[in-house]
């Protein structure tokens, strides 16, 4: 993969200033992948989910006994479609009055982790606080207990590793947190390594046909996180071709003692990594490498 142009490297850094930017691409992504679920749940189409959970509401009451002049449902407003447009957000009464249709779709609207996202500082104690939400202390380590009923463990306090094998959402989440509590602490190296493990946390987050059409918004997120902390873009860069080709490989394993081993080295089968490390070197070998060019020009 061809290395970034430096004006894109120079315009993820300038996104690091919040008052650079208007955008909020984690309310997009919250809107987004709560929007998906609740058509991955209920088995619609945008139109007819539009149809029967949205537009479908009553204008008010009727006492008449007439059945020809009891109110008739709203008209389709397209709200649904400028949803998936982005011309529009859903707010926190579109969950709450959805929840009540379709129950079990809000939870994925009021989490704590898109706020993390957003492209401001936040404080220690403020994430810590959202951290300590999901993860208690337990013999030997921490647990994870995300919503959806299924715990991670980890042996040091803050590895992301496990949250990366555990191959979901809810494990990008996890590193979510505790990239922004590396940033909270000014901890350049950790957060480094943690943004690392949030890029290799995304093809199995994207396998999901719900959360797949975020692809974009989660690389916007990703991408304006790693910002945060100017070294942090300059110890490596991404391949997205790499993430891709993982996601769409049906064999992909994020947790390496789930895959199969090689026929020949029994050895478990390595995945690509799309973290490309940076390579430093000094002044002398780069004038070297100037000089080398201009002769060959």
């Amino acid at each position: 993969m061809d290395p970034a142009p430096p004006q894109d490297a120079l315009r993820r850094l300038n996104a690091s200033h919040p008052q650079r930017s208007q955008r909020t691409p984690w309310r997009a992504l919250r809107g987004c992948l709560w929007l998906h679920h609740a058509l991955h749940l209920t088995g619609t189409t945008p139109k007819e989910f539009a149809r029967r959970f949205v537009d479908a509401r009553p204008q008010g009451p009727s006492t008449s006994r007439d059945p020809s002049s009891r109110p008739k449902p709203k008209a389709n407003s397209g709200l649904v479609r400028k949803w998936i447009n982005g011309k529009a957000q859903p707010t926190l009464l579109s969950a709450r009055s959805l929840e009540r249709r379709v129950p079990g779709t809000s939870k994925y609207f009021q989490l704590p982790f898109y706020e993390l996202m957003a492209n401001e500082p936040t404080s220690v104690r403020h994430v810590r606080r959202i951290i300590d939400r999901y993860r208690s202390r337990s013999t030997g380590g921490h647990v994870w207990k995300f919503p959806d009923g299924a715990e991670t463990f980890t042996m040091l306090r803050d590895d992301t590793g496990p949250l990366v094998a555990r191959g979901d959402i809810w494990g990008f989440f996890g590193i979510v947190a505790l990239v922004k509590l590396a940033e909270a602490n000014s901890d350049a190296i950790a957060h480094a390594e943690r943004c690392k493990d949030l890029y290799r946390a995304m093809p199995a987050v994207l396998k999901a046909p719900w959360t797949a059409p975020a692809r974009e918004l989660l690389r916007q997120c990703v991408e304006g996180m790693q910002a945060r902390m100017p070294l942090s873009l300059l110890l490596f860069d991404v391949d997205w071709e790499i993430i891709d080709a993982l996601a769409a490989n049906p064999m992909y394993q994020p947790a390496r003692e789930k895959r199969s081993r090689d026929p020949e080295t029994l050895r478990f089968v390595e995945h690509d990594d799309p973290i490309l490390d940076s390579v430093w070197i000094s002044g002398l070998s780069a004038r070297e490498i100037a000089r080398q060019m201009q002769a060959a020009a």
